[in-house]
């Protein structure tokens, strides 16, 4: 998993809110809205692919770490 996507991870995990993309831009300053996309994609692939318990939900015009409803 890349340094970004931990980042983000981590801020997602902390907030009881969706984050915009614009906000979580803003943890990395050389981080493009682009590349956060990615990291962001790759977060959402890495709880699908392993089974996890949470899955990264898009919510209106923000990013949420959440429970799978099973």
């Amino acid at each position: 998993m890349s340094p970004l996507a931990k980042l983000l991870e981590a801020a997602l995990f902390s907030s009881a809110r969706p984050v915009p993309v614009e906000e979580l831009s803003a943890l990395d300053s050389e981080a493009s809205p682009a590349a956060v996309r990615s990291a962001l994609d790759e977060l959402r692939e890495a709880y699908d692919v392993n089974g996890h318990g949470i899955e990264l939900v898009e919510l209106g015009e923000g990013y949420q770490l959440l429970t799978r409803p099973e």
